[in-house]
């Protein structure tokens, strides 16, 4: 089986075959980009036994070329002007690459080649060109001195830290759908009824599947009735309870709406010392339980009654604790 080439071969191939003439025509024609970093080395590092400073910028390219698809890091380019400045000691500088990559990430990048050469007008100068292929060990974490336990992605010009839900789809874990409930204010006005509709929002960025919702109202005289998209639910329906879950079909994307039921309530006193309850709970594939859970006397609602949908939707929340409790 063929070795699958990379988008930066052309690069590797330019410096190997030409060398110093190679990188002067790569910096001439070719920015820093999302396969090429370069670096300049000021000091001489005939005698050094560490990259000190330099293990830093190693390790972060690692990282960050290591986690994307890959590139080269060149060490022996001017930092403002990126025009090439061999230095001294780069026969050094290769081993101890070499030595530090190991060192550099956790796990440890499997595939990193180091290739040297020369200046052409002065042979104690050169180059280091450092290939770091897409890692098969990714997500790798650096572990050197300034950039500890952090994440890094290739992007653009430079090594960016890894957003949390990529970094979670890295590790092969699949974000969770986060479900909130909304009871929105019903089209129609009635002088006898509260009527106002449950509705679900996907909150996460991943697609919800199998969205359900239970319901128990233990409220005397209470309609609990379909909406337009009832269409989509299996399950059944009675006249104060329901239990609905969308069909295998239905998919619901991120910060996508649901309406799932409408709720009509009539103002009719209640016993003033009995307890009534008004309970929920919603849900889809892999997000956690939802539960919304209002109980109340019935002397309070009476004090209500006469209220703005809007107060009594307030009422409801107030006396439901900490309005939604999430339950693994």
């Amino acid at each position: 089986m063929k070795q699958a080439i990379s988008a930066y071969q052309h690069i590797v191939d330019c410096l190997k075959n030409n060398k110093e003439q190679g990188l002067l025509k790569l910096t001439k024609e070719q920015v820093e980009c999302y396969f090429v970093d370069y670096k300049e080395v000021a000091e001489d590092f005939s005698n050094h036994t560490s990259l000190d400073k330099y293990w830093d910028i190693l390790a972060k390219a690692i990282s960050g070329f290591g986690n994307a698809l890959g590139g080269v890091l060149i060490f022996g380019v001017k930092d403002k002007d990126k025009l090439p400045s061999a230095f001294l000691g780069y026969e050094n500088f290769e081993v101890l690459v070499n030595e530090f990559v190991s060192r550099s990430t956790n796990p440890k990048h499997e595939n990193i080649k180091t290739f040297s050469f020369s200046s052409d007008s002065d042979k104690s100068k050169g180059y280091v060109m450092v290939e770091i292929a897409q890692s098969q060990n990714r997500p790798l974490q650096v572990i050197s001195n300034k950039f500890n336990h952090r994440y890094f992605y290739r992007s653009g010009e430079s090594h960016n830290d890894i957003p949390h839900d990529v970094l979670v789809g890295m590790l092969g874990y699949k974000i969770p759908p986060k479900l909130v409930y909304q009871l929105a204010v019903s089209d129609s006005n009635s002088d006898e009824s509260f009527e106002f509709e449950i509705i679900l929002r996907n909150a996460s960025s991943t697609i919800a599947k199998d969205v359900w919702l239970n319901i128990d109202i233990g409220i005397p005289k209470v309609n609990v009735l379909a909406t337009n998209f009832f269409n989509q639910f299996e399950g059944a329906k009675l006249n104060n309870s329901c239990s609905l879950i969308t069909k295998n079909s239905y998919k619901m994307p991120p910060q996508g709406v649901l309406s799932m039921l409408k709720i009509q309530i009539l103002k009719n006193k209640l016993e003033e010392n009995r307890e009534y309850r008004f309970y929920f709970t919603f849900g889809c594939d892999g997000s956690k339980i939802n539960e919304f859970d209002a109980k109340f006397q019935g002397k309070d609602f009476n004090k209500i009654i006469s209220s703005p949908l809007n107060d009594f939707i307030d009422f409801l929340r107030n006396k439901s604790p900490n309005h939604i409790i999430e339950r693994l």
